[in-house]
């Protein structure tokens, strides 16, 4: 039986049998001062609003029947609530000569702050709050899902000897997910509902995977790789009365398929048993129980002291319904088992802490979170230069004659001379701390005595208790020590965020207020991954299958073109040799790459490379010539570190799509790159071999150009009353299937779950090569060379390919398009590249021209309304109207984070937000201005922009929302976007004009 307060004068009573419920009801017959009935089904209502008086009420249910189909079918007397639902996705129904408005009138809309019916928590106007399980305003019921309370249990964490932190009902904020925290990894599995169970840990704790195939946002399961021996870690929650989740389903499957394996499991599950302690049992507990059992579990659970405590009406209640429990391999490891009253005293709930005694002797595991290892902004270049002269004075590099050194000599050269940089650059700047941080940095001195003075009174609480003596005065006095606590917490960490903003000035406005701004995807630790049906185990066969997905292997050569290509590339032209690098160039080169660009698996940044090229100019450029010479390319610089990155706005990220690679590549590797690559654009730009019609990756080219080329076709197939159509092509994984069999022993590293593996390329492109891009261009040019059938144009931005084609007729249309797309079809067959129907876009810019049937690889292609073509939204009206409501949300978005971090009395600096409106927000809106800003003379389009506009004027002066929009626009001293836009427009007008002219 199981007894809920369902108001504060009646309990709702639920019974395991209907039996026991009518025995009940049968023995309270007659009973004076108790009132018992069986709880009522109550049926969902709607409300009819705007009905005529003169309906008769009596009638209404009849006319109602008569008159709307939709609902008389599904009407009977058993099955209302499909009535409620049919009326609420209508919105409206006939009644006599109306049409009126239907709208929920359920009583299931309760409010969780005051308890009453008829509105939400949203729309509440009450003062206090009441307690969901009591009724009660002595306490908040849900004061152990605090951000203060996740403030305690992050401190204990980093700053304690942890290593792995379970977590139920964990603090999310206004989200659906817990953010993720500096030096921390959090496994969470979103699937739909908001995260209930996580997985806080430190990365020096070995190798970890958390397992998408048990995992959900009420059961988190992580495999941790110690020695030889896995361990199976969950965290789990289950809700008080009806697990909605099914999670101790999940359970049950999770302990089933690890088997004999070691497993541990935590979490709060809301039962209650003997066994670990409870005075008595209820439903869930002995369901917990069962799965224990069943699965050879073992409760670690020792001693009555509660782990869930609070206070109601003056009156101490606890309970033991966290848990935790292992398998019998690993339960004689679990040491020093107990509960923690000192780690978040704040917190309804108390910790739980243990240690798992394991011998990690012989384990191996790698983790590199970064490739920047040394701190060269700080760097002592003076130390760097004395150091590396010193070095290079004892080996014998400098004695070697460079121009006569074959392949292996070479390699071997220039693996000496990392091993020198890398002793200068120990020697002359610090070395990059991986560690997390202890603390944070608003944490006081006042803060600790009040949290330990709590701790204490919880500990005399405890005491009390145990000598039966009173607990109204302990009880008082704790809880305005923890109101205290929190409420200096929340003033500290407010202070110091208040400071962090006031500091930033404009030097910094890149490095932080902007990063505040950005809604960058968080960083996710490695799980295992769905391939088609099955997923991946381990760490090695996870890390395997993202290398194999992102650069496939080379398929086979079923065409004789893929025969006559490799043989092509085995004949070496006969021309004169280039001339070699010369030291000016190599110097300019690196200038042009940033320090702060993330460097290879070398760890050399391109100061660091730029300062020894300073130094030793001659060798740098003798070494680079000499592959040059050879027609090598050393192995070291062509090896990328990969670094897998999540695509935002994913649902699941169990999937191998969710994710997508960047590759790390040695400066000294990319400077060779970009080298060699400028006498291949040279040579190509001289003997015009390079298709005007690719813009991206060129030159004096941009999306503006590209954008304005394709309309001005279209534009010109409607003045002459043509049918015009626009296709734009999508090549699946272009850069990852570039053929070329001219490059050799390309390699590839991942670390990734603590396990590295490495795999030799045979085809794809690194996204992050120098020489990529335009080798790129080059293998598109032959498709943009190739002739296509009268009233077909093709051209390409990077791998954006665009088909326009036109014509007098429907059957013309469909028989130029249905042939050129055969034809590009083809050609991607030759050379190994695929296009997909699927993400391909056909969109029509003429009524007539929808009838048309356009046939792609066998695949029927579907009209749409618009298309997004390099950053713009064209329409069927061409009228970019949805263009630019999407670029105000947008900004809007980024305006909404900017209110969290400003105010009219703090926040970020003024000039700081100006800066980021014309640096960021300007850019964004006028972005293809010279496309579209003709429509910005609309007043609709007017208001939009000013509307956006005048919020980030407001912030950049510090003003109220009552200044009006002008007064703000001009102290702020902005613009008007529509008068910036206009400008914008007739410029590339007018160069286009001029060129034709030309």
């Amino acid at each position: 039986m199981l007894i809920t307060h369902r108001l504060v004068f009646s309990l709702c009573v639920e019974f395991d049998t209907e039996t026991q419920s009518n025995d009940t009801l049968t023995r309270l017959e007659g009973k004076t001062g108790i009132k018992a009935e069986p709880v009522r089904k109550l049926r969902p209502m709607v409300i009819l609003k705007g009905i005529s008086k003169d309906v008769p009420a009596d009638d209404l249910t009849k006319i109602i029947r008569q008159q709307n189909e939709e609902i008389n079918e599904i009407i009977s007397d058993d099955v209302d609530p499909k009535v409620y639902s049919k009326m609420l996705t209508l919105g409206r129904i006939g009644i006599d000569y109306q049409r009126v408005h239907v709208a929920s009138f359920s009583p299931f809309l309760q409010c969780h702050r005051c308890l009453q019916f008829g509105h939400t928590k949203l729309r509440c106007t009450a003062d206090q709050s009441f307690c969901l399980h009591c009724a009660s305003t002595e306490h908040d019921c849900n004061l152990d899902r605090c951000k203060n309370t996740q403030h305690e249990i992050l401190l204990s964490f980093m700053a304690g000897d942890y290593d792995i932190a379970l977590i139920s009902e964990p603090y999310i904020g206004s989200g659906e997910q817990v953010k993720s925290t500096f030096g921390i990894d959090t496994y969470q599995f979103f699937t739909g509902n908001k995260i209930k169970a996580c997985i806080l840990a430190k990365p020096r704790c070995g190798s970890i995977l958390g397992l998408s195939q048990y995992s959900t946002s009420n059961f988190c399961a992580i495999k941790i790789t110690v020695g030889n021996r896995n361990i199976y870690i969950a965290s789990i929650y289950v809700e008080p009365n009806i697990d909605e989740s099914n999670t101790l389903d999940k359970l049950d499957v999770f302990l089933k398929n690890t088997g004999d394996s070691h497993k541990i499991v935590g979490g709060d599950l809301n039962g209650w048993h003997p066994i670990w302690g409870s005075v008595k049992s209820n439903p869930r507990g002995n369901e917990v129980i069962d799965i224990i059992h069943s699965n050879d579990m073992y409760v670690c659970n020792v001693g009555n002291i509660p782990t869930f405590e609070t206070v109601t009406h003056g009156r101490d209640r606890s309970s033991i319904i966290d848990l935790t429990f292992a398998s019998g391999s690993i339960i004689d490891n679990i040491l020093e088992w107990r509960v923690n009253l000192n780690i978040s005293p704040i917190s309804q709930h108390n910790a739980i802490d243990y240690c798992i005694d394991f011998d990690t002797s012989n384990t191996t595991y790698t983790y590199q979170n970064s490739t920047f290892l040394y701190k060269s902004n700080k760097a002592c270049w003076p130390i760097f230069k004395d150091k590396l002269h010193t070095h290079m004075t004892l080996t014998n590099i400098l004695e070697h004659d460079i121009s006569t050194l074959n392949v292996d000599d070479l390699e071997h050269i220039i693996n000496e001379l990392t091993n020198v940089i890398h002793s200068a650059c120990r020697a002359s700047m610090h070395v990059k701390s991986r560690g997390t941080k202890p603390k944070a940095p608003w944490w006081t001195e006042e803060l600790e005595t009040l949290k330990r003075e709590v701790v204490d009174l919880h500990h005399q609480l405890h005491a009390a208790k145990r000598q039966g003596m009173p607990l109204e005065h302990i009880l008082e006095t704790r809880k305005q020590k923890k109101e205290l606590y929190a409420n200096k917490m929340r003033e500290e960490s407010t202070r110091h965020f208040r400071e962090f903003c006031e500091l930033q000035t404009k030097e910094n406005v890149w490095s932080l207020t902007n990063r505040l701004l950005k809604n960058a995807t968080p960083r996710r630790p490695p799980v295992t991954l769905n391939r088609g049906s099955t997923y991946t185990t381990d760490s090695q066969e996870t890390a395997k299958a993202l290398l194999d997905h992102f650069y496939p292997d080379d398929s086979p050569d079923t065409l004789t073109r893929h025969h006559e290509l490799r043989s092509e590339m085995t004949d070496l032209p006969q021309s004169h040799d280039d001339p070699p690098f010369t030291q000016e160039e190599v110097l300019e080169c690196l200038k042009q790459m940033s320090p702060k660009k993330a460097p290879g698996f070398d760890n050399f940044t391109s100061d660091i490379c730029q300062q020894f090229a300073t130094d030793y100019p001659r060798l740098l450029t003798d070494i680079l010539n000499r592959c040059l010479t050879l027609q090598h390319f050393p192995d070291q610089w062509k090896t990328a570190y990969v670094k897998i990155i999540p695509k935002p706005g994913k649902s699941d990220y169990s999937a191998l799509e969710s994710f997508r690679p960047i590759g790390l590549l040695p400066v000294f590797g990319k400077l060779l790159e970009k080298l060699f690559i400028k006498r291949v654009v040279y040579h190509a730009q001289r003997n015009n071999r390079l298709n005007k019609c690719q813009f991206g990756f060129r030159e004096q080219t941009n999306t503006c150009e590209a954008i304005h080329t394709a309309l001005k076709i279209i534009k010109l197939a409607k003045s002459e009353k043509h049918l015009s159509i626009a296709i734009s092509l999508d090549i699946k994984a272009a850069f990852d299937n570039a053929w070329w069999s001219a490059f050799r022993d390309r390699k590839v590293i991942l670390d990734h779950a603590g396990r590295r593996v490495t795999k030799t390329m045979s085809k794809g492109c690194i996204q992050g090569s120098t020489c990529g891009p335009v080798l790129w261009n080059i293998i598109l040019d032959e498709l943009l060379d190739a002739r296509l059938p009268a009233g077909c144009y093709i051209q390409a931005f990077a791998d954006d390919v665009l088909l326009v084609v036109t014509a007098s007729s429907v059957g013309e249309l469909e028989s130029a398009a249905n042939l050129a797309l055969h034809h590009i079809v083809e050609w991607g067959r030759s050379v190994k590249l695929t296009f997909g129907p699927t993400k391909t876009k056909l969109i029509a810019f003429t009524p007539k021209a929808k009838v048309a049937s356009i046939n792609m690889d066998g695949h029927r292609l579907s009209f749409v309304p618009e298309v997004k073509l390099l950053g713009v939204i064209l329409d069927e009206k061409l009228n970019f109207g949805k263009h630019v409501k999407q670029v105000i949300n947008k900004a809007v978005r980024i305006f909404n984070t900017l209110c969290m971090y400003s105010r009219p009395t703090w926040g970020a600096h003024p000039e700081n937000i100006s800066t980021i409106y014309h640096q960021v927000i300007v850019p964004t809106i006028t972005y293809a201005a010279g496309i579209w800003g003709h429509v910005a003379q609309k007043r609709c389009i007017r208001r939009a922009l000013g509307s956006m506009q005048r919020g980030f004027a407001i912030k950049a002066i510090r003003g109220f929302r009552t200044k009006s929009s002008s007064a703000a626009l001009a102290l702020a001293q902005f613009m008007p976007l529509d008068l910036k836009g206009c400008p914008r427009y007739k410029m590339p007008i007018c160069a286009a004009r001029d060129d034709l002219k030309s």
